[in-house]
């Protein structure tokens, strides 16, 4: 399966099951596969700023990261919390 896909499938299953607070292992697992097959040399986005547990994690391990959210004051949230 194209890596692309394999991420698709990964933030999909994300969204339509209401976030990763309540599933710590269910992002030990997308972790798992987001290190395997995201290239660093891509950028990557985060379109839905807040809680921003991906886009942290990305951040800290060295991924550009995009973030946008409706809300423009949830991009700054976040934002204060990675600087």
């Amino acid at each position: 399966m194209n890596n692309l896909w394999v991420l698709l499938l990964i933030i999909t299953h994300h969204l339509m099951n209401g976030g990763l607070d309540r599933e710590p292992l269910e992002f030990q697992i997308n972790w798992h596969y987001i290190k395997k097959h995201l290239p660093k040399t891509w950028g990557t986005l985060d379109n839905r700023a807040e809680p921003g547990k991906y886009a942290i994690r990305l951040g800290q391990d060295g991924y550009k990261v995009t973030l946008t959210d409706l809300i423009p004051k949830l991009v700054e949230t976040l934002r204060k919390k990675l600087m």
